[in-house]
């Protein structure tokens, strides 16, 4: 998910489990069966500092870029570029938290 770019992953359950921090595998996923084959996949990309929850997506060339959540057309989606993203599909950038009930 390199910056500049408009990949981007869509915040799903139901895939196969990956080692924190490695670069993204084919794999199973809840949309294999959609797309008829499997799709680069990483499940191990959330940190919890303090109520903050964040994602770290791993390039396949195995560096970091910066990631940002969005929410857009009811989904939640992770990019490396936030503005190309919302020009294409419109939506925000949102900060996920865990709050007291």
């Amino acid at each position: 998910m390199h910056a500049h770019s408009t990949l981007c992953c869509l915040l799903q359950g139901g895939t196969a489990e990956t080692l924190v921090g490695s670069r993204p595998v084919s794999a199973d996923n809840t949309n294999t069966y959609t797309v008829g084959y499997q799709q680069p996949i990483e499940s191990a990309i959330w940190s919890l500092t303090g109520d903050q929850l964040t994602a770290q997506w791993v390039n396949t060339d195995g560096s970091k870029s910066a990631n940002f959540v969005q929410y857009s057309q009811s989904i939640l989606a992770l990019t490396g570029d936030e503005a190309e993203f919302q020009g294409s599909y419109g939506g925000v950038t949102v900060k996920l938290a865990f709050v007291q009930a």
